[in-house]
């Protein structure tokens, strides 16, 4: 039996939506998957301040909060019906949403000084309203089940990568460089290696913050990384950078905009300042520690050689400075993109998360404790489910079993 479902992914860039139309079936105990089509809408100039906003501590409040949740679930259902419409697609079709939302807070780890202060993490975009507006049942909030169960919360992507793209005799790394990059190792099933999921650091998130304030907010990101082209590598700002505490943090780890936000562009700038470096510079050199970071991660993983394949998606994938920079660093490595596997980069996420969702659906297991940390298997997802008719569509997937 083939079900219907919409992936949703929203990420740390805060730039837009994507939406994947998924064709999911199972047999032989192996999920298959076609992608039917695909949406996505960039948010409006005003909502993405908003976020911004909602993403520091300093100017987050928590009537905006409640508010851009609200918001969210409803801006979510619009695109959900417009990706139906376009491909001519019935409602009745559909068989459920999965939705990722926006992350705004993520704080894996227990902080040591407030016993309050456990970890967390928060995705908003209410799943009621979407349900009830898409007549669909919605699986959202993937990712507190696996800190419950102490993990990081995440990379989630990292468990369909591994459905996706091992390979018996060589290894492959599925690299992602969006606001956060985050990497999925995969070593040969013939080895006895396990494979292993992070974050490597900052993908876009650092260099659209610069290029922000250098444009006044006239452009949200490097085009084709012209500014960084017209600048220079400093040696002694990326050394600088290098000394960051995260890069040397044991795996899983995971991080966000807590870290990389306002605050670390302000002292990226004031170092800059103090080495007498022009915009340009400054943005040229975080566009090549953003590749360094994850070139370094490559070598803890395999020092002996080079990775076999790397797979690459994400926005920092169409910055040529960047991709230029990393196969410099990644000499011997074969790079692709998700495009040779037949998955639009753009909407790769949102078809793992409509996967991801399938998952809890059917009852399984969707994340893998070696990826995430996290102490057990567990199946993530909370359902909302507010019409009779998504109800009765939720009985679809007892059939399956």
């Amino acid at each position: 039996m083939t079900i219907l479902g919409i992936g949703l992914m929203s990420g740390t860039s805060l730039d837009g939506v994507d939406a994947a139309l998924i064709e999911i079936s199972d047999t032989d105990s192996q999920t298959n998957y076609k992608i039917a089509g695909q949406y996505s809408e960039p948010f409006p100039t005003k909502i993405r301040a908003m976020l911004h906003q909602l993403c520091e501590p300093s100017s987050a409040r928590i009537e905006k909060i409640s508010s851009m949740n609200a918001y969210l679930g409803n801006m979510y259902a619009g695109i959900v019906n417009k990706t139906l419409k376009k491909y001519h697609r019935s409602s009745d079709e559909l068989s459920f949403i999965s939705s990722h939302g926006q992350t705004i807070f993520h704080q894996p780890t227990m902080n040591q000084t407030d016993e309050l202060d456990i970890p967390n993490t928060l995705q908003i975009g209410d799943i009621s309203a979407l349900s009830y507006h898409t007549d669909t049942p919605v699986v959202g909030n993937f990712r507190v089940a696996d800190i419950a169960a102490r993990g990081q919360g995440a990379p989630l992507v990292s468990y369909v990568d591994h459905l996706l793209f091992r390979e018996d005799k060589k290894d492959v790394a599925v690299q992602n460089i969006g606001g956060i990059g985050n990497v999925t190792y995969l070593p040969p099933k013939l080895s006895q290696s396990e494979p292993v999921s992070f974050d490597t650091g900052p993908g876009n998130m650092l260099i659209d913050q610069l290029v922000s304030r250098f444009t006044n907010g006239k452009l949200a990101y490097d085009s084709e990384g012209e500014i960084a082209s017209t600048g220079s590598t400093s040696q002694q700002l990326l050394k600088w950078l290098m000394q960051e505490p995260y890069l040397s943090r044991e795996y899983p780890k995971t991080t966000g905009r807590e870290l990389f936000g306002h605050t670390y562009v302000n002292h990226i700038l004031a170092t800059g300042e103090k080495l007498g470096l022009k915009m340009p510079d400054i943005i040229r050199t975080v566009t090549e520690w953003t590749a360094e970071t994850i070139a370094f991660h490559y070598r803890q993983l395999n020092p002996a050689s080079p990775v076999s394949k790397v797979i690459i998606g994400g926005g920092g994938s169409r910055n040529p400075v960047l991709m230029n920079d990393l196969r410099q660093k990644l000499t011997g490595s074969q790079f692709l993109s998700h495009d040779d596997f037949g998955i639009d980069n753009q909407i790769k996420e949102a078809m793992a998360f409509a996967i991801l969702g399938y998952k809890r659906l059917t009852g399984d297991y969707n994340q893998l404790p070696v990826f995430t940390g996290a102490k057990s298997s567990v199946i993530m997802g909370e359902v909302a489910c507010n019409t009779k008719n998504a109800f009765k569509k939720v009985h679809r997937f007892y059939d399956l079993k």
